[in-house]
């Protein structure tokens, strides 16, 4: 017989987290929004300022009441950083707060996880911690991360979640979840065989892990929309008796969700209740509300329920300590909620990129010299507060309003542009710095005034991206050859703007290498430049040959492979044939065409695609190791384009780069668009498309049969967010026939066998909350590859891409100076085993943690530590990760190694075997992990003459 009695007791719990959730900017600014508040009737008004001023009262007022303590959870701690600058006493009062205030995660603000890098991703919680245990609030950051606004999410987010150790997600914005269409529909999967990935949810299970392909598992809570339309992750505006009531009572009650009778749809009968939306009121009323519910005005005398003031962290250690199980769901995909944003406002994705790409290499540099050389500690501690300043700036970048470009014209060109242009000057500072003191530090033996380091700051072998480029003092020195620290020669090419360039021997993870330039024999003359008559130019190195199409606006008619001898074009077609595609008068910078209306109405109109025209275009460099091609296109609507191609001796790949804008045509939105027409060996076309995400890769095949993965709901093409790379499939053997390497490119799909990507993107529309043009120039950088470049799991696609994104480095190298210990004309910071790659390393400041109380002369110098970050994107296999850090093994002392958190938290110390010489064994670990080292500065010899200065 059932234990029907055990059913009646059951208590329901409601978890209340209040929290307000507040955007970075949106329809205002920053500044605004703190001292002004949020310009809409539906919060009074109030602004930033007062809602945090107000919710610390709240919890001072409650906190000696026989009412219900209050609570409050701050999901974007840039809000308390400029609290705190108005009432700084308030850190004191804060800290008396622990277990009523709570900051949840920690971050910076409320960061996007489908469109931002996923360094910056982790960025903005480790920028926001340390601000908090530079004031000693850290014991009130909660582990969890609360992103109920992204519009859809990663299908891998669990992979940076474990990295960073959060115990939780929660979220509110997936497929079927969307505001209707403007023909008043709402999305609905194309196969009526599924629900909408929100109904699914509902019915199945609210709370349940979600499960990357890696394996790495997460618990997550969907805050779901009740049928009558309340916001999934606040509660009612109004905040009257009324309305809250019936908030409460349907977390419990609505038909899909808590009357299902599923015990699997609120696992151990446990609920949330998001409390506050957008820029909502903390209020005393919250409290009165769930006390007058809790003596049971809520009408459910059938149910024992209480709701309690709790946080989302509670909830999810609750749940744990039932038992309950849960639901798994692998590779939960809600990546085509609104994917108009990942191409819109299109500089934001490019600025944000690059920045992230210069910091990592600074700070791999800002590393190495702290390892390796003695450059005084002023001039390291510049370029680390530097590099620092640099990740503040662009950690605002991350929010899912700004990256995303879903704001409007005044808050895009009044404070995110520019934020985004400061952050990227700073990079870029930051690296030419490091540079310097590197050319600075490096021996010259040679004695010679043209003697150069090269820097590789990619973390892993580099083979492609070789190319070395040189600006010598005297042009008129005639130099034509060069020669490496290990005496190394090769011929140097001379380029029309005056520079030398030489393709490099592969270069070793993370190191330099110096070299000089002189006169050497002369060489033969270069070869003659291919005729620029007639309709087609063909251009080849070693691996690839070329031939583009002036009748088609510099389109790609051939690429041919050479080793494997094979034409990749489809016959008859182009490849980066660039088509000016219309997105009718709805298309707006949250959704694309066909996400707002059927295709008959108003869509992505690629059928009916423009074409551009040839203008003229002419051949720059004409190898043998470097080519250079520019056209100029033109388009009656969108103005002039200039279209490029290069390619570098012995790199398997054609690189392209088109610079151009979207213009306006009456309410009318247009995207321009790269199509590639491609085929493998045996004539296949493209099956599928496997792409980088932020912090993993995604393969949609392996989740198209579920009905939580990937799923069209719409006609036409979906475009995925894209990272890095994406690599090109064919039924022959599954096997990549191809990749396309990129940089801030995150609108890719396969549609009807053809390769599609957004260059640039004007979308007018004004059907959602924020609208704008976008009428700028912009330029997009981008490769292809040819076949064998291994698939996602082999890691090598993604590290070409890093060799493709950042150039090496080049600085000249001052003349000797015996007084001062120099670095070694060649040496290496880290590598890594396997198929893998240290994704960055970065300094610590201080001495790692260790204090310091005599350094008496002669002794060693005092200890400093770093981090490595190293991604291994192939499944676990026999074999551990094995980590080279050459510095280890000359130090006199015995360093300190732990595997930590992304946040740098939590270490967890290796066994003293795991340390051999200079090699560190990582047994199993995380696909995205992070190793500290605390080492020791190499002994600096005492100076016995004044230093002089080097030039």
């Amino acid at each position: 017989m059932e234990n029907t009695e055990n059913e009646t007791d059951a208590q329901d719990t409601i978890y209340v987290v209040s929290t307000s959730h507040m955007d970075w900017d949106w329809s205002t600014t920053f500044e605004s929004y703190y001292t002004s508040g949020w310009p809409s009737s539906q919060n009074g008004d109030l602004s930033v300022g007062g809602v945090l001023y107000n919710a610390i009262d709240l919890i001072k007022k409650t906190g000696t009441s026989a009412l219900q303590q209050y609570q409050y959870n701050l999901a974007e701690v840039a809000w308390m950083q400029r609290f705190l600058n108005d009432f700084p006493d308030h850190v004191e009062i804060l800290k008396k707060l622990q277990g009523k205030f709570y900051f949840l995660g920690g971050g910076i603000t409320s960061p996007d996880n489908l469109v931002c890098n996923g360094e910056a991703f982790i960025r903005t919680y480790l920028t926001g911690r340390q601000y908090l245990k530079s004031i000693g609030l850290e014991k009130l950051i909660s582990d969890v991360c609360w992103m109920p606004d992204d519009f859809g999410h990663d299908p891998q987010l669990p992979v940076v979640m474990k990295a960073m150790q959060m115990k939780g997600f929660g979220f509110a914005r997936v497929n079927g979840n969307q505001p209707k269409r403007s023909n008043g529909t709402y999305f609905l999967p194309l196969d009526q065989n599924y629900l909408p990935l929100s109904n699914f949810l509902k019915t199945k299970g609210v709370a349940f892990n979600w499960i990357a392909d890696n394996g790495d598992s997460l618990p997550a809570y969907f805050m779901f929309n009740f049928s009558h339309g309340n916001p999934g992750y606040g509660t009612v505006w109004d905040q009257s008796n009324s309305a809250y009531y019936q908030y409460l009572s349907l977390i419990v009650t609505e038909p899909a969700v808590g009357s299902s009778g599923d015990p699997n749809v609120a696992p151990g009968n446990l609920y949330v209740a998001p409390c506050g939306g957008d820029f909502s009121t903390p209020s005393e009323s919250f409290i009165d509300f769930i006390n007058d519910f809790n003596a049971g005005q809520n009408g459910n005398s059938d149910r024992k329920i209480v709701a309690n003031f709790e946080t989302f962290e509670a909830y999810l250690d609750a749940l744990k300590a039932t038992g309950a199980p849960l639901a798994n769901y692998q590779g939960l995909d809600s990546s085509n909620y609104w994917t108009g944003h990942f191409c819109s406002r299109m500089q934001l994705k490019l600025d944000q990129q690059k920045t992230v790409t210069s910091l990592m290499a600074a700070e791999t540099l800002s590393t190495m010299l702290s390892c390796l050389s003695s450059v005084s500690g002023a001039s390291m501690n510049s370029l680390n507060d530097l590099i620092d300043t640099a990740w503040e700036h662009v950690a605002p970048s991350t929010h899912h309003d700004y990256i995303t470009g879903t704001c409007g014209d005044e808050i895009y060109w009044g404070e995110q542009f520019p934020l985004s242009r400061l952050a990227l000057t700073e990079s870029q500072l930051a690296v030419s710095s490091g540079m310097e003191l590197l050319g600075q530090m490096v021996d010259n033996p040679q004695k010679s005034k043209d003697c150069y380091v090269v820097f590789n700051p990619t973390g892993a072998t580099r083979n492609t991206g070789l190319m070395v480029t040189v600006k010598p003092r005297n042009r008129r020195m005639g130099f034509n050859q060069f020669t490496l620290d290990d005496g190394t020669t090769g011929p140097l090419h001379q380029l029309r703007n005056g520079t030398l360039a030489f393709v490099m021997p592969p270069m070793p993870s993370m190191s330099y290498r110096s070299f000089t330039i002189q006169k050497g024999p002369t060489t033969g003359p270069g070869p003659e430049l291919p005729s620029q008559d007639g309709d087609t130019i063909s251009f080849e190195n070693d691996l690839i040959k070329i031939t583009i199409d002036r009748t088609n606006a510099w389109a790609i008619s051939s690429i041919y492979d050479k080793t494997n001898a094979y034409e990749m074009v489809v016959a008859g077609a182009y490849c980066n044939e660039l088509l000016s595609v219309s997105e009718g008068t709805y298309g707006n910078i949250y959704q694309m065409g066909n996400e707002l209306s059927t295709p008959s109405l108003d869509g992505f109109d690629l059928p009916n695609a423009q074409k551009f025209s040839t203008v003229n275009g002419r051949i720059i460099e004409n190898g043998p190791q470097y080519f250079h091609f520019k056209g100029k296109i033109s388009h009656p609507i969108h103005g002039k384009y200039t279209v490029e191609y290069f390619l570098f001796a012995g790199e398997p790949m054609v690189r392209v780069r088109i610079k151009g804008q979207i213009g306006k045509d009456g309410s009318n939105g247009y995207s321009a668009v790269t199509r590639w027409s491609l085929n493998d060996r045996l004539g296949s076309t493209p099956q599928a498309m496997v792409y980088g995400t932020g912090n993993h890769f995604n393969d949609p095949s392996k989740h198209s049969n579920e009905a939580w993965g990937y799923m069209p709901y719409w006609e036409g093409p979906t475009f995925r967010s894209t990272h890095d790379f994406l690599t090109i499939a064919t039924e022959t053997d599954g096997l990549p026939m191809g990749a396309i390497y990129h940089q801030g490119m995150r609108a890719w799909t396969l549609d009807q066998n053809q390769l599609l990507g957004i260059l640039f993107r004007n979308a007018p529309g004004i059907d959602r909350g924020a609208f704008g043009y976008d009428l700028a120039t912009h330029t997009q950088d981008f490769a292809f590859r040819l076949a064998g470049g291994g698939n996602a799991e082999s890691c090598q696609p993604l590290i070409e891409s890093y060799c493709f994104q950042q150039p090496l480095l080049v600085q000249s190298v001052g003349l000797p100076n015996t007084s001062v210990p120099l670095m070694q004309q060649s040496g290496q910071l880290a590598s890594v085993s396997g198929n893998a790659v240290i994704r960055l390393a970065r300094t610590q400041k201080g001495s790692g943690g260790v204090n310091v109380t005599t350094n008496a002369a002669g002794s060693q110098p005092s200890p400093f530590s770093f981090v490595l970050r190293i991604y291994r994107p192939g499944p676990e296999g026999p074999l551990p990760t094995v980590v080279d850090v050459p510095v280890l093994g000359i130090s006199a002392q015995t360093p300190k190694m732990a595997m930590v958190s992304a946040l740098e938290e939590n270490p967890l110390a290796l066994p003293s075997s795991a340390l051999n010489g200079s090699l560190i064994t990582l047994d199993k670990p995380n696909t995205l992990s992070t190793l500290w080292v605390q080492a020791y500065r190499q002994k600096v010899p005492q100076i016995k003459k004044p230093e002089t200065f080097r030039t």
